[in-house]
């Protein structure tokens, strides 16, 4: 908490901010960020208030990196840095690009830009991330902690590139408990305690009675001092393309297939996508006609055109927009094992329509049943009780969220169970036969429901491919780089909800397809939500088309439900990503 305090910071000022911790350094920078709306005061920059600005405006004049930070697995540092032009929209890819590889040369990293970031070492991913702050050419950055529990050489190398980008005119303010990095390379030194500046002035002013005053303990006085320590070079770095370098390889890590087997993989998943699209009408068993005359060209017709069409459309339109908010879910909660259902939706609207069946009711509202409605009923019912419970604070919580779905997921399953346990043997089949998940329809009017649901979420999610990359380096960094995550956030949770609700009305709930197609999209494309969310469309649908083809033909004339189907493949899939999961974190 800060109080009382006013600070004036001049252009090409290097100010390092001090004091014991909890006395509110990360707070100022937070507040000087943007980061802290509705706080009493505030920040002007250039004469102009902060909060007047856009989120895109000012992330284009103050950069900030916060001391905590997500790793984003996968991403190569290239395109880790990359993220920092965030604020450039209409940047084309090249410029993107070669402004990023100029900012890892300004701070001599420019041999890491092909390594993916779970490959770096601590010192060479905070240098990474320095980058990123450069890359967003901003002429005031604000630094958390940069040299935290980095050793001592790798400490050196990130206060020489302060150095430089301060000799180059940038404005820095460094957070930092270095107070060699205070004494020997700031040109302003400033004191905190208990949200107070109790010092401010040139590095001399860092006595043994200043330090004591500030820490409230004997500290001993910096030992460093600006000549000796500009006079220190960082080791040198072996150039890029180097034997050390390409030992270790360009792509090592979870960036996906190479290049050049990505684009073979592609051509073929593309070819498999349409084929099965394409040839799943006219899979399964033939009609059984009379005498012998076989089947009937009228009825071979009417299951091609009002069974068999409408039923791959239904699954392709399902499994599309489940595998979409797999993909987008993930990313927001940063777990891989997120699922459309995290939130609880399915299981809202599973209870809704088993209260529905068991009334009894008669409606049908444009070719959607009694289940269906009672369905969208209990999706929306969770959804706004979900983010009621996350945004209670004020703050739509991520962590509260999750807790929040989870939780009425639970609740909701055990309402079912009560539910089925108390029905009659009638009643318990439709309910247990509805949970399965089918796709089964008679012609095209069961479309009119989810087809707009679907449409409309899938416009929501699909345009925020950029803003769910930052997300995973932290909501703090994603702010700094212009995003508004609260905005973002509930657009998000709009359009996965719009997504999950429109399959579960008509289909009832079927599983593993948000958590089996993002996977399995992200081994070929790689982790950039820019490619990855428009390849989970075609992806999930071909995938749920070809479940539900395998649930007609496994065992015909019966058929399995889909839902079933997919928990018998998404199961042993499921158990193989937890074990696979320690394994790719290095």
């Amino acid at each position: 908490m800060l109080s009382d305090l006013s600070l004036v910071v001049a252009g090409g000022e290097w100010v390092a901010v001090l004091g014991a911790n909890g006395e509110g350094k990360t707070t100022l920078l937070r507040s000087l960020a943007g980061l802290l709306p509705g706080t009493r005061g505030s920040v002007l920059i250039e004469g102009r208030p902060l909060h007047e600005l856009s989120p895109l405006s000012r992330a284009a004049r103050i950069a900030y990196l916060p001391q905590r930070h997500a790793v984003p697995e996968g991403f190569c540092a290239r395109q880790l840095v990359e993220m920092g032009r965030h604020p450039y929209r209409g940047e084309s890819s090249e410029a993107r690009r070669a402004a990023a590889l100029q900012a890892l040369d300004e701070v001599r990293a420019g041999d890491l830009r092909e390594r993916t970031v779970e490959t770096l070492s601590g010192g060479e991913l905070q240098k990474v991330f320095l980058a990123s702050v450069v890359a967003q050419g901003t002429r005031i950055l604000l630094l958390d902690e940069p040299t935290v529990f980095l050793d001592p050489g790798r400490a050196r190398e990130i206060r020489c590139a302060l150095e430089r980008l301060s000799a180059g005119g940038r404005t820095l303010i460094v957070a930092t408990h270095d107070l060699d990095l205070a004494a020997g390379s700031a040109t302003r030194v400033i004191g905190l305690r208990g949200g107070r500046v109790v010092l401010d002035g040139p590095p001399g002013v860092l006595t043994l009675a200043a330090l004591r005053g500030l820490y409230g303990a004997a500290v001993s006085a910096p030992a460093a001092n600006r000549g000796a320590l500009a006079s220190l070079d960082p080791p040198a770095l072996e150039p890029a393309g180097s034997a050390a370098v390409a030992a270790r390889g360009p792509r090592a890590g979870r960036g996906g297939a190479p290049p050049g087997r990505r684009r073979g993989l592609a051509v073929l998943g593309g070819i498999a996508i349409c084929a099965v699209l394409l040839g799943a009408p006219f899979v399964g068993p033939s009609i059984a006609g009379s005498g012998d005359a076989g089947p009937s060209a009228a009825s071979s017709d009417f299951i091609l055109r009002q069974l068999r069409v409408p039923r791959v459309i239904l699954a392709g339109l399902s499994g599309a927009a489940l595998a979409l908010a797999g993909a987008a879910f993930q990313a927001l909660f940063r777990n891989p094992l997120a699922t459309p259902y995290t939130l609880g939706v399915a299981s809202g609207a599973a209870l809704g329509a088993v209260l529905a069946l068991l009334t009894g009711a008669g409606l049908s509202v444009a070719g959607l049943g009694a289940s269906g409605l009672g369905a969208l009923g209990g999706a929306a019912g969770i959804t706004a009780a979900v983010y009621g419970i996350g945004r209670r604070r004020g703050v739509l919580s991520t962590p509260t969220l999750l807790l929040a779905g989870v939780t009425l997921s639970f609740f909701a399953s055990a309402v079912i169970l009560l539910l089925q346990y108390l029905a009659d043997f009638t009643e318990a089949f439709r309910i247990l036969r509805w949970l399965m998940g089918e796709v089964r329809i008679v012609g095209y009017g069961p479309l009119a429901v989810p087809l707009p649901l679907v449409v409309a979420g899938a416009g929501l999610v699909l345009p925020r491919a950029r803003e769910l990359n930052l997300l995973l380096t932290g909501e703090d960094l994603a702010g700094a780089r212009g995003v508004d995550v609260e905005r973002v956030k509930r657009r998000l949770l709009l359009g996965c909800s719009l997504l999950v609700a429109g399959v579960v009305a008509q289909c009832g709930p079927i599983g593993f397809v948000g958590l089996v197609v993002p996977h399995a999209v992200r081994g070929v494309t790689g982790p950039d939500h820019t490619r990855l969310l428009p390849a989970c469309v075609p992806a999930g649908a071909a995938f749920l088309v070809a479940c539900d083809t395998l649930g007609r033909v496994a065992l015909a004339p019966a058929e399995l439900p889909v839902g079933v189907v997919t928990a018998l493949l998404g199961g042993p899939f499921f158990l193989f990503l937890l074990m696979r999961l320690p394994e790719r974190r290095t």
